[in-house]
């Protein structure tokens, strides 16, 4: 009961499976849909425009997801260097002056 109230886990990594599908779902109805829309007007050109808009969707959907999962990766690893008192060194500054 605790975890729901306190901030310490993040709920979303384990919603995007879920929100990649129901992405990926949308992106089946808007070809469905824009590929009866073609027919119906007997449009080859609007079938293969549909097609390539729906194939790009899909890619930048799984992009899109990928990327949200990769930061809230780091923000893991990050998380626990944190809590096992590791401490990251800032680099070398070749402007800063030597007091």
């Amino acid at each position: 009961m605790r975890k729901i109230f306190v901030l310490d886990s993040l709920i979303t990594p384990r919603f995007m499976t879920a929100i990649h599908i129901i992405l990926q779902l949308c992106v089946l109805m808007i070809f469905i849909g824009g590929s009866i829309t073609a027919f119906r007007f007997g449009s080859v050109s609007g079938f293969f425009s549909t097609l390539i808009v729906c194939v790009l969707s899909a890619i930048a959907a799984r992009v899109a997801c990928e990327v949200l999962l990769v930061i809230f990766r780091i923000y893991d690893v990050l998380r626990d260097l944190r809590r096992h008192g590791i401490r990251l060194q800032e680099p070398d500054n070749p402007n800063a002056r030597n007091a």
